[in-house]
């Protein structure tokens, strides 16, 4: 999945499930190489978005088709949640 986050037409972060593990990376152009961003949940990617609050959120989807996501936190990405509308 392609992140614009500034929506100027040009992606800034790549992310990608890895099999068989699940595990999500991420690669940007400031990264060395692939980074992982949470533990194996994903089956595939979802969508991306800015919250109201500023803040980076990408969602994916299990093998159970559960709606899951990860935000960025000051620390790094936050441990996947259950996504509930």
């Amino acid at each position: 999945m392609n992140a614009d986050w500034d929506h100027d037409g040009v992606r800034d972060e790549v992310f990608f499930v890895s099999p068989p593990n699940s595990y999500v990376y991420r690669i940007s152009g400031s990264s060395n190489g692939p980074v992982r961003v949470g533990n194996g949940a994903a089956y595939t990617m979802d969508t991306y978005e800015i919250r109201p609050t500023g803040k980076h959120r990408i969602y994916a989807v299990t093998a159970g088709s559960t709606r899951i996501y990860s935000q960025l936190e000051s620390g790094g990405w936050s441990a996947w949640e259950k996504y509930v509308p």
